[in-house]
């Protein structure tokens, strides 16, 4: 298990787009105190992302392959095969920029990264080379439990600001759209579709009790929850 270089610029690049992100409108209204926003929501932003790209190359490595970390770009604009430009557009730049201007910085869009998983040597010499749908799928899981894991010990720590942050960037994470983590979950075949749902679900849950809710109130109510729709979902469309 190994981080290259280009993977240590594209995490410091992306916490320093998120705590801007976060930080703007405290930097609209109060540009001192919004520097300094800045600079401690970019610290905590590496933090997260290190913890969500560390969990996928550890399960990555578990399976016997490579997971290498991207800025999300995108080339096609449409179905069909001549519907793309030239080059690859920065989404994980723009989107983010766009979405706090437009909106004076009421609204975020923190789905900025993505990976690319290719097999080991290890893998290779065991003769089972192809990573299956499940298999990616469960390594970008891997990266949004670990968000969610570090949200609750942020909270438990008091460091709440951060705690949402973290639930925020698991959330924008599920995001099913293009070679982001969500897509890679949801199209994982039958039993992606279900892990992506119970994903969705439990972040979603964690993300709306974080700060109104204790520890122990989020983390029993989001497992709850999280598993009585998986299960409503299974038992009335899915065993169909």
């Amino acid at each position: 298990m190994r981080i290259k270089k280009q993977e240590i610029f594209y995490a410091i690049a992306a916490a320093i787009l998120l705590g801007y992100v976060v930080s703007f409108s405290t930097l609209l209204e109060t540009p001192k105190q919004g520097w300094i926003s800045w600079v401690f929501m970019s610290i905590g932003a590496l933090v997260i992302i290190s913890m969500n790209i560390a969990a996928k190359k550890l399960v990555a490595h578990k399976k016997g392959c490579e997971a290498e970390t991207d800025l999300w770009t995108f080339k096609r604009f449409w179905f069909y095969e001549k519907a793309h430009f030239p080059f690859s557009i920065p989404a994980w730049f723009i989107l983010p920029l766009l979405t706090i201007w437009l909106s004076a910085g009421k609204l975020w869009w923190l789905a900025i990264l993505t990976f690319e998983a290719k097999p080991t040597y290890s893998r290779i010499r065991e003769r089972w080379t192809d990573l299956t749908e499940f298999d990616i799928a469960l390594i970008a899981a891997a990266g949004v439990y670990a968000n969610i894991i570090l949200a609750i010990i942020l909270k438990a720590c008091g460091l709440s600001q951060l705690a949402i942050l973290c639930a925020w960037f698991a959330f924008f994470n599920i995001i099913p759209l293009g070679k982001l983590d969500g897509a890679k979950i949801f199209f994982g075949g039958d039993d992606g579709r279900l892990l992506w749902l119970f994903t969705a679900a439990l972040t979603s849950i964690v993300l709306i009790l974080i700060n109104v809710a204790g520890v122990a109130a989020t983390i029993i109510s989001s497992i709850i929850g999280a598993l009585i729709l998986t299960a409503i979902y299974y038992i009335f469309i899915e065993r169909r």
